[in-house]
């Protein structure tokens, strides 16, 4: 049986300016974001290799990742996987050779946010129109990161959602200590996702240049 450590959070989550809102109101001039442009991903490949992403499942399996601690618990192992990604073109994933464990998966999400004017009267003086500025997650911001092993079975899960299946945690990471052959799979809307992946030990070989 897989052993899933989740690491717990050292603070709690702060969220965007004005995350509290659901919905603008009325008289709201919304504008959203534009996705930042994807870096080039840097792998090693002895240990990473693409694959093609299995069909989303359905249900909601406990979530296994927790927020990043202020100090990281395997700050030294070596990098194998870095990439960014804003699903333009569909989810992604890869096989990780983690012969040596453990594998971690660390990523940070970067939400899209909606921006929008509130506008009220105030209720001193001449009581004139205030016009204030606000941003919000954009309600469709969604993120999905599952470790599946051989076999197809999901080892671990968890994700960021702006109102449903997962937290708004934005920095977390997933670790796996039993060695193997795992595939990482990542799907999202309206988010991009930093994306790093560690295993215990690379042979000797050098780390991928961050």
């Amino acid at each position: 049986m897989f052993v899933i450590v989740a690491l717990c959070a050292a603070g709690c989550t702060e969220a965007a300016p004005g995350d509290s809102t659901s919905s603008a109101p009325f008289w709201a001039k919304e504008t959203t974001q534009p996705s930042e442009p994807t870096a080039a991903p840097t792998t090693l490949s002895e240990y990473v290799s693409p694959a093609t992403p299995r069909t989303v499942e359905t249900g909601t399996p406990p979530a296994q990742a927790r927020e990043i601690p202020e100090q990281q618990l395997s700050p030294d192992y070596p990098i194998v996987l870095i990439d960014r990604i804003d699903f333009t073109e569909g989810p992604r994933a890869w096989t990780i050779n983690a012969t040596h464990p453990p594998m971690v998966v660390e990523y940070v999400v970067t939400p899209k946010t909606v921006t929008f004017e509130d506008a009220y009267y105030s209720s001193y003086g001449d009581k004139d129109l205030v016009v204030t500025t606000r941003t919000r997650y954009d309600d469709n911001s969604f993120v999905e990161v599952t470790v599946y092993d051989e076999n197809g079975e999901i080892v671990t899960q968890d994700g960021f959602s702006s109102t449903g299946k997962y937290d708004r945690g934005t920095e977390k990471e997933l670790i796996v200590l039993r060695g193997g052959t795992y595939q990482v799979d990542i799907h999202g809307v309206a988010a991009a996702v930093d994306l790093t992946v560690r295993v215990g030990s690379i042979d000797g070989l050098p780390e991928v240049a961050v």
